[in-house]
C-alpha cells in the first residue's frame, strides 16, 4: 500500500493511515499510537490502552456466586466486552434456590457502571461498554463516592422515629432509600477500582490507598444500611455521621487540625457505641485507620 507524504511544517511531513487499521483497532481523534523507526521501515502500532479488551470466560459449574465475582473482576480489569458461557441453570447461595443464566448475570450488570448485555442466550451473554469509555480520574470517582456515603448518612436519623403509624411508614421508606443509597455506592466503588486500572497510571501506594478506602466505605454504607433498620441511638448516629465528614475533610486536605478533628470524632463514636458494639462502630474505626494511615508517612501539614 502506497501513500503520499503530506507537508505539515518546514521539517515534518504528515502520513495518513488507511481507513481499515482506524476501524479494525478502534481508533479515534485523540488517540496515541506508538511509531518505530526502522530505517526504510516504519512500524506503527496501537498502545494497550487503545487497545479493545475483550475477554471470554467458561464459567459452566459455577454457583451464581461464583458468577457474579467472575463477571465483576473482568469489569474491575477494564475489560470492554465480557462474553460470559454458564449452565442454563445454577445454585444460589443467597436464595438457596436454582436461578437461570439471565437472572446471575443481570445481576452482576446492575452492579456496573456503562456496562449493557448485547446478546443473551439460554447459556451465554455478551456484555459491552454502552458508550465509548470515558476515563474518569480516580480522585473524582472516589469524592462522588464519598458524597454518596455522606448523603446517605445524613438521611439515616430521619428514619428512626417513634413506633407509630406514621412513623413506622417513614421507617420503611427510609429502609427503602438506604437500600438504594448502598447500592449506588458499592457500584461507585466497583466504579473506582475500573477507573484506576483503564486510566493514567497512578503510584501504587496512591492506588492501594484509594482501593482500601473504597472497600472502607462500603463497608460504611453497609452499617448505615443495617442502622436504618435497627434501634442505634440517635447520638451513636451523630457521632458517626460527624466522623464520615471529618474523614472526608481529612483525606482530601490533609492538615495536623484535620487527623486532630477526626480522631475527636472518633473517641466520641467509641463513647455513644453501644456496650455490645455495633457494625457502625466498627465502619467508622476502620474509616478513620484507612484515612489516617495514607497519611503516617508525613503528608499532613500544619
Amino acid at each position: 500500500m502506497r501513500r503520499k507524504l503530506i507537508q505539515f511544517s518546514e521539517r515534518a511531513l504528515v502520513l495518513t493511515i488507511p481507513s481499515s487499521f482506524v476501524e479494525s483497532n478502534d481508533l479515534k481523534k485523540g488517540d496515541t499510537v506508538e511509531v518505530t523507526d526502522l530505517g526504510p521501515r516504519l512500524l506503527i502500532a496501537t498502545t494497550p490502552s487503545n487497545k479493545k479488551n475483550r475477554e471470554c470466560a467458561d464459567l459452566r459449574g459455577l454457583n451464581a456466586s461464583l458468577v457474579w465475582h467472575a463477571i465483576l473482576s473482568r469489569y474491575i480489569r477494564g475489560s470492554s466486552e465480557i462474553n460470559i458461557v454458564t449452565d442454563e441453570k445454577m445454585s444460589d447461595p443467597r436464595s438457596g434456590k436454582s436461578i437461570k443464566h439471565r437472572e446471575a448475570v443481570d445481576r452482576a450488570i446492575d452492579a456496573m457502571i456503562g456496562m449493557k448485555a448485547v446478546r443473551k442466550t439460554k447459556r451465554s451473554t455478551t456484555i459491552k461498554e454502552a458508550d465509548s469509555p470515558r476515563k474518569e480520574d480516580p480522585q473524582l470517582v472516589l469524592r462522588r463516592l464519598w458524597l454518596n456515603v455522606m448523603s446517605m448518612a445524613d438521611r439515616n436519623p430521619a428514619c428512626l422515629t417513634k413506633k407509630d403509624k406514621a412513623g413506622a411508614k417513614r421507617d420503611k421508606s427510609g429502609a427503602k432509600r438506604a437500600i438504594a443509597a448502598e447500592r449506588e455506592i458499592n457500584r461507585l466503588a466497583l466504579y473506582l477500582l475500573r477507573m484506576q486500572n483503564i486510566g493514567e497510571t497512578i503510584e501504587l501506594s496512591e492506588a492501594i490507598s484509594q482501593s482500601r478506602l473504597a472497600h472502607c466505605l462500603e463497608e460504611m454504607g453497609d452499617a448505615i444500611k443495617k442502622s436504618a433498620r435497627t434501634a442505634a441511638s440517635r447520638k451513636h448516629l451523630k457521632a458517626a455521621n460527624d466522623l464520615i465528614r471529618s474523614a472526608y475533610k481529612c483525606w482530601f486536605k490533609p492538615t495536623n487540625k484535620t487527623i486532630e478533628e477526626l480522631y475527636s470524632a472518633l473517641m466520641k463514636v467509641r463513647e455513644t457505641a453501644p456496650q455490645q458494639g455495633s457494625c457502625l462502630g466498627h465502619a467508622c474505626e476502620e474509616l478513620a485507620e484507612s484515612v489516617v494511615g495514607r497519611f503516617l508517612g508525613g503528608c499532613a501539614s500544619d
